[in-house]
Formats: C-alpha cells, sequence, structure tokens
C-alpha cells in the first residue's frame, strides 16, 4: 500500500521593511534580504522533520507579494520548488500600485520585483480572498484567510515592533487563537550582520499542540499509485486517476453488497412470515396431529433459520459499514472525475471549497488543488475555447457522459419506482379485499347463510396477514434503493445539463465559460453531496 501525497501549506508573514533607514543609515537591505531569503530556505528544508511530516508529505506556500519578508519568502520556495499561492486583498495589478496614507506601497523597481516573482513558474495562483473596501479590512480579512488556509505559519518580525493593523502581529494573534503552529521568527542585526531567532510560539508548538499532520481516509490506500521518484509532488492525471479507479471499484463493491444484503434481508423476513403465517393459521386446522406436529417443527425450524439467516446478514451489513463506505467511495470518485473534467484549464476548485463536503476530505481535497494549479500554470487564455469543446464532449455530451448517464438511469429509477409503488398499491388492495372477504365470510355464517367457512377464514386469514407483509417489503426495499428520490433527482439533473450544454456551447468569452464551467461542476458534485449524507445514514428498514 502507498500513501497518496498530501499537501502541506506553510503560510507566511513578514515586515515590509527590515528595520528603520533614518536609524541605521549604514545598514544594508540588500543584504537583509539575502540573509532572510537563505535562512528561510534553510529552515523550509529542515521543516517537514520539525513537524513529523511522512514522505508523501510536500509543502505548499500562502503569502502575499510585498516588498521585504513576502518576497524573500517567495525567493526561498522559488529556489526550493515549493509551489506557492498569492493571497492577497485584492487584485494583484491594484495590489502593486495601491497607496498608503502618503506614499505608494511599492515603488517602480520593488514593483518590477514582485511581477518578476509572479512570474515565477513555482507560483500556482493568485488569489483575492478579500472583498471589503476599507484598506485595513482588507488586509485583515487576507490575515484571516491566510491562517484558515495554513496548516503552520511562520511570522517574521522586528524585535519590539508593535506591528500595525492587519500585519503579521495580527497573523500570530489569529494562530494562536486558531491553535495553529506558529513559528514566529525575531530578525536583527548584530554589528551590522543579519540574525534570526526562531521559537515556535509556546501553545501551538508541534508536540505541544494538537497538530497532527494532514491524513486521508483509509478508503484511499491505493497500492501502485505512480510516483515520480525525483519529486514528491505527483502527476495530477495519475494522481486523480488513481483516486478514481479505486474508488470506482470500492464503490461497485460496497453498493453490490448492500443490495444484495438488503433483498437477503427483507427476503428471509418474508419468508420467515410465511412460515409463522402458515402454522399460525392453516395447520391446526387441516392436519391430523401426527402430520401437524412434524410440519408445525418443519415450519417452525424454517422459520428459525430464515430469521437467523436474515439477522447475521444485518449485522454484517451493520458491522461493515457498507452504506457509509459506499457513500464516501462513491463521493471520492466523483470529485475525482470531476477533478479530471477541468482538464488542463488553469482554474481553482472554488465548487470543492464551498460544497458542504466531509472535514475529513478537506486535506485531500486541497492537494488536488494545488496539483491542478501547478500543472496548468502554463495555460493561456487562447486555449479556452479548446477546453470548453474538449469538456462539454467529454465531460457531457459523448456516450456514457453525463447527459446519458442521467438519462439512462433517470428513466432506470423511475421505472422501479413505478413498479414499486404500483406493487405496494395492487397487493394493499389485495390485503384489502381478503380482510373484507372474510369479514363477509364470517357475518353470513352468523346469520346462518352459509354453513361452514373454516377452509375460507384460514386461507383469507393467511393471505390478509401476508399480503401487507409483502407490500412493505416492497416500500422497504425501493426506500433502501432510493428509488423515489433518484428518480426526482436525476430527472432535474438531466433537464438542468441539457441547459448547461446549450450554454456552454454558445458562450463567447473566458469569464463566461469559466463560471458556467465552475457551476455545472458545482451542480454535479453537490447532488453526489446530497446523495452522500442521504446515503450514509440509510440502511434496510
Amino acid at each position: 500500500m502507498s500513501s497518496l501525497p498530501l499537501a502541506v501549506t506553510v503560510g507566511f508573514s513578514g515586515p515590509r521593511s527590515w528595520f528603520s533607514y533614518k536609524d541605521h543609515p549604514d545598514l544594508n537591505p540588500a543584504a537583509f534580504q539575502a540573509a532572510a531569503t537563505d535562512w528561510l530556505k534553510e529552515r523550509l528544508a529542515t521543516l517537514p522533520a520539525e513537524l513529523g511530516l511522512a514522505d508523501h508529505h510536500f509543502l505548499t506556500g500562502i503569502s502575499q507579494i510585498a516588498i521585504g519578508a513576502d518576497h524573500a519568502f517567495t525567493a526561498a520556495c522559488r529556489d526550493l520548488g515549493i509551489p506557492q499561492i498569492i493571497s492577497l486583498p485584492l487584485p494583484s495589478d491594484a495590489y502593486l500600485d495601491a497607496h498608503g496614507t502618503s506614499e505608494p506601497d511599492f515603488s517602480p523597481e520593488e514593483k518590477q520585483r514582485s511581477l518578476a516573482l509572479l512570474a515565477s513558474p513555482h507560483i500556482i495562483q493568485e488569489r483575492v480572498v478579500a472583498e471589503v473596501a476599507d484598506r485595513h479590512a482588507r488586509f485583515e480579512e487576507a490575515n484571516i484567510e491566510l491562517v484558515r488556509q495554513s496548516d503552520i505559519i511562520i511570522a517574521m518580525v522586528k524585535p519590539a515592533s508593535p506591528g500595525q493593523r492587519g500585519g503579521t502581529r495580527d497573523v500570530i494573534d489569529q494562530a494562536k487563537r486558531w491553535n495553529t503552529p506558529v513559528l514566529i521568527v525575531t530578525v536583527d542585526h548584530e554589528n551590522g550582520t543579519p540574525t534570526f531567532q526562531a521559537e515556535w510560539e509556546e501553545n501551538t508548538a508541534p508536540g505541544k499542540s494538537s497538530y497532527q499532520p494532514p491524513i486521508h481516509p483509509e478508503e484511499i490506500e491505493i497500492p501502485g499509485l505512480p510516483t515520480d521518484p525525483t519529486s514528491a509532488i505527483p502527476a495530477k492525471d495519475a494522481y486523480f486517476a488513481a483516486i478514481k479507479n479505486h474508488t470506482s471499484t470500492g464503490a461497485d463493491r460496497f453498493s453490490k453488497f448492500f443490495q444484495n444484503a438488503a433483498k437477503i434481508i427483507i427476503g428471509t423476513h418474508f419468508a420467515a412470515t410465511v412460515c409463522a403465517v402458515l402454522a399460525l393459521v392453516l395447520l391446526d386446522e387441516y392436519m391430523g396431529e401426527t402430520a401437524f406436529y412434524l410440519t408445525l417443527i418443519l415450519l417452525l425450524t424454517a422459520e428459525l433459520a430464515f430469521l437467523i439467516w436474515g439477522y447475521r446478514h444485518h449485522s454484517r451489513l451493520h458491522k461493515s459499514e457498507a452504506a457509509s463506505r459506499w457513500a464516501l467511495n462513491r463521493l471520492l470518485s466523483e470529485v475525482a472525475r470531476s477533478a479530471i473534467a477541468f482538464g488542463k484549464y488553469h482554474v481553482g476548485f472554488a465548487h470543492l471549497r464551498v460544497l458542504d463536503l466531509p472535514a475529513s476530505l478537506h486535506p485531500l481535497l486541497r492537494t488536488m488543488e494545488i496539483l491542478q494549479l501547478r500543472e496548468t500554470r502554463a495555460h493561456t487564455s487562447g486555449d479556452w475555447r479548446e477546453c470548453r469543446d474538449t469538456y462539454l464532449t467529454e465531460r457531457l455530451t459523448k456516450p456514457n457522459a453525463q447527459l446519458d448517464f442521467y438519462a439512462r438511469k433517470s428513466a432506470d429509477a423511475g421505472k422501479k419506482y413505478h413498479h414499486a409503488h404500483k406493487a405496494f398499491t395492487f397487493i394493499t388492495r389485495a390485503a384489502i379485499a381478503a380482510t373484507a372477504l372474510k369479514l363477509l365470510f364470517i357475518i353470513a355464517y352468523k346469520l346462518h347463510l352459509i354453513n361452514d367457512i373454516e377452509l375460507w377464514k384460514a386461507v383469507l386469514g393467511f393471505f390478509g396477514v401476508l399480503l401487507p407483509v409483502i407490500a412493505v417489503a416492497a416500500l422497504s426495499l425501493a426506500a433502501a434503493n432510493d428509488l423515489e428520490a433518484r428518480s426526482h433527482t436525476f430527472t432535474e439533473m438531466l433537464e438542468f445539463l441539457e441547459h448547461q450544454a446549450i450554454l456552454l456551447k454558445n458562450a463567447t468569452s473566458e469569464r463566461e465559460f469559466s463560471k458556467l464551467l465552475t457551476e455545472t461542476e458545482s451542480r454535479l458534485l453537490g447532488e453526489t453531496v446530497t446523495w452522500f449524507s442521504r446515503r450514509s445514514f440509510t440502511g434496510v428498514a
């Protein structure tokens, strides 16, 4: 078995300037910048061992792209080949042209250095995370999102610096409140030489807090996962395909196990009821004593055997957690299909972040998004029509794609539900008729209109007891297989996809395509998430 590679996100925050140039005109800012970059490279290289990470973990950086410390961190990630997400309070062009109270945030030279770093291949995404208008509130919101997206934080600070609103001190306080490990690095100088003193914040240090490296559900312990011996970061296509193939197989296996067990449980209880009714209603009236007892023993033995058989399957079904494991495997399989559907299009998996997916999957989902962004970084806007056409064909319109799938499944679920409903209606009416006839025979007997009703009373009593059991069994089987909800959901989804395919085909801009793509995948995966929530806690009635 091999563990799927998982990303460990390292958030970073630090000062824009290393010291007061007025107070220390003799110090060289370039020397501080180079020293900070080298120190961060060394610390990032040893960080996995400090955090207790395994070979299948790899680092991903998250920071802004301000001058000073952010530049040093970005250069360190670049030199180490660590993927990095730039998380900004506003779009990068506006960010680089922003002004503080009296002067621009970036000089022309600093802006060019930032642009050069942003063009580095290791930058996999520029993500705008703030929506408020106030400048300070934007930076506060960006800090909150930085801590929220990070497994650990590296925070560089100057000694005795109180910090500013929305600055690094706020990041440290936020990390402490959220119990996120934070490595506080105090930057100083001694005789003109930069110094760096690093210490984990006491209450959040690895080994002293609740921090645990990211893990994934045991459902995706995948044998033979393709790996690159030169890199801990896997290729996205192999990664997504391995998840899809493994979990699709698991979903099929648990689905068949659950459905077969449901049929056996309901069937054995029905058969046990038949034996019990035969023994109760018929045998004591129409058999001699010896035959009666022999047949009674046989029927009761059969009833007991059926009940034990059904109970054993019910216990096995419960202990195996087949329903929840079927649901999880199918959910993971559909997540992987959704990720594969994006192809080479460079866009984040926003739909995975907003859907109500289980918390245990978040490290895996984040890793999948990082791999998608990393390998599609070179995508150019001119390719979007090709991506759209490929998506339409491969995901929606070709045989066995989503339109075909939902058309077949809608018809199949509707047909099965219709048959189950018809069976319930017919059998219930038959039970009503049997009971009504029995009542009429008894009234007629009491009025001396007929002389002997024992046979009819026994036969009609037999069907009066048995037929409601059959009707309930039909409903139970339909409920266990989720037929009504599936029929409604599949029909609704088919109508949505037919409309969405037209909109995608007629899209005239990359922005329009991007929104339609995300909306389509969100709806497709949302249907599975809803099913997952329902299926995980649905057993056999």
